[in-house]
């Protein structure tokens, strides 16, 4: 059913002014017929004929000056519906590199399951995708990109040996994305992949300084485990309790490793961090379509035709 709208309607309000000029000039011009009193009756009829066309000139100019105003203002007639589409989001993905995550409770090694977990994410996931790491100090690995090809590369041998130092510093893993973040000043989910130890205090403010939610996978499976790093024997256990408390406080998703069944679990993460996306996508709103091209379209010869018999005149 047609309805119509404005969709300028601001536009509108020329209207009075243009009736306010109109009438300004058709009271100026209706002094001609003073003329009657000191002209000879026998130029009256040749004048008053002259007088009429110019009438009704006077009408059709405000008339299409008023229709062309209405054109402007975007008179609608129908709606049409449109597809609703979000800003694609980044997907920020932060995987713990710290000395701790060669442990092999998770086969072949907690980083290297880190690891086959981004690759089956980059598989089902057909946003922008960009990742860093961090032991005692964090590293941009890949910028904000749809192309996988680049950072499947990357990860080839990737390895705890890669950073310089060791370490388990989240915190400034936060800081250090808030940066990034700022700088692209991009709507990004964050997912990070860790088996940390200490959460402190300070993780905890960076992750609500983010001002997004974090959603964590705990890559564990032991409470406590040894692990080898620098030929150095050391031990290790994940704080889960803290994971999830640290996800929660920014609205993310937790959730712990599912050694048997990697790929449900990443589809799980994934059609929950893109839901919001997903559900735009499926939705249409009703749109008016303008229609003052067709106004155009009529008035364009109207005009032409009144100024070509002025310039007759």
């Amino acid at each position: 059913m047609a309805e119509i709208e404005f969709i300028r309607p601001l536009w509108l309000l020329a209207i009075p002014l243009v009736l306010l000029v109109w009438w300004f000039f058709v009271y100026k011009n209706s002094h001609f017929s003073n003329w009657q009193n000191v002209i000879g009756k026998h130029l009256l009829p040749r004048i008053s004929q002259q007088q009429s066309t110019k009438n009704r000139t006077n009408f059709l100019l405000p008339i299409l000056l008023i229709l062309t105003i209405i054109g402007l203002s975007g008179l609608s007639f129908f709606q049409q519906n449109t597809p609703i589409y979000q800003e694609q989001k980044t997907t920020l993905i932060i995987l713990d590199a710290s000395p701790s995550m060669n442990a092999t409770d998770v086969v072949p090694s907690r980083l290297k399951r880190g690891i086959v977990l981004i690759k089956q994410f980059l598989k089902i996931d057909t946003g922008r995708v960009m990742l860093m790491t961090f032991a005692a100090e964090p590293y941009l690995i890949s910028p904000p990109s749809i192309d996988d090809k680049p950072l499947l590369n990357l990860l080839q041998g990737f390895n705890t040996q890669a950073l310089p130092r060791g370490g388990s510093r989240l915190d400034l893993a936060f800081k250090y994305a808030a940066e990034l973040l700022s700088k692209k000043n991009t709507n990004t989910n964050i997912l990070l992949l860790t088996d940390a130890e200490n959460v402190s205090s300070k993780a905890f403010q960076a992750a609500k300084d983010l001002g997004q939610k974090v959603s964590i996978i705990a890559i564990s499976q032991a409470k406590t485990i040894e692990f080898e790093y620098q030929k150095i024997r050391q031990s290790t256990s994940t704080n889960k309790r803290l994971l999830r408390l640290l996800a929660q406080s920014t609205g993310g998703l937790y959730q712990e490793l599912n050694v048997e069944n990697v790929d449900n679990f990443v589809r799980f993460n994934a059609s929950n961090l893109f839901a919001n996306k997903v559900k735009q996508e499926n939705q249409k709103a009703s749109v008016a379509v303008d229609s003052g091209i067709y106004f155009a379209l009529i008035l364009l010869p109207l005009f032409l035709l009144f100024f070509s018999r002025e310039l007759k005149r």
